[in-house]
């Protein structure tokens, strides 16, 4: 768990990335953008426990929270700004989805100010994640930011999926009470059983007996001992 800001008020971006810290995640990919400054603004004010991997593209973000995810069990993060920066993230998001891994996606938006008018790169996100995303919210306070953090990474992990949260930039930078805590410690990694071991005899009897066998493990090997 990584050090927090602590204080009696802290803007919502921080308290994001605190929600996420206290879920064992000290990195995240992204390509910042105007929409996305309050955020990245408290990627900058955590820069010392909490790092930032820019990419080059929005989708190698995502591609790359993805495989993090499928090699470490653990959710993998990314985020992308508002209008084109949010397409961009569907081709690694879909990667994660069709692998069921848990990712979760942070996507900028628009000040609530210009929002759902014809403004710059603004559009409706939501409807584009419904296919990808097992949850997918928009945050209509800066208040509910922490609690829609912590819900969109347990429903990552119990789906096996993605989760996208969409931040209007001024919810980022408003100043919301320090006070909410996390369901992080109630989260039980999954126990897979082990196979009957007439079935693992059988499988070795046929790899031995194969000329020229081949091999190929799925995820579901991921965690098997390699010994």
């Amino acid at each position: 768990m990584g050090d927090f800001i602590m204080s009696d008020k802290i803007s919502g971006s921080d308290a994001v990335l605190n929600v996420i810290q206290s879920w064992g995640v000290d990195h995240i990919y992204g390509y910042p953008g105007g929409s996305f400054y309050s955020t990245m603004n408290a990627l900058h004010n955590q820069k010392d426990h909490f790092k930032f991997i820019q990419v080059r593209h929005e989708e190698a973000g995502a591609v790359a929270a993805s495989a993090d995810s499928k090699l470490t069990g653990q959710i993998g993060v990314c985020f992308g700004s508002a209008g084109p920066g949010a397409v961009h993230l569907l081709n690694g998001l879909y990667d994660a989805k069709i692998d069921r891994t848990p990712v979760l996606a942070i996507v900028a938006q628009v000040p609530t100010s210009r929002m759902n008018i014809d403004f710059f790169q603004a559009m409706n996100e939501e409807p584009i994640f419904d296919d990808v995303a097992v949850w997918n919210r928009t945050a209509m306070t800066a208040e509910s930011l922490p609690k829609l953090t912590d819900e969109a990474i347990q429903a990552a992990y119990e789906k096996k999926g993605v989760a996208v949260l969409t931040i209007p930039k001024d919810f980022g930078w408003a100043e919301i009470e320090d006070n909410f805590v996390s369901n992080a410690n109630t989260h039980v990694a999954p126990v897979y059983p082990e196979p009957a071991k007439k079935s693992v005899d059988e499988a070795v009897k046929l790899i031995n007996d194969a000329k020229s066998p081949l091999i190929y493990f799925g995820l579901g090997a991921k965690d098997a001992p390699m010994n």
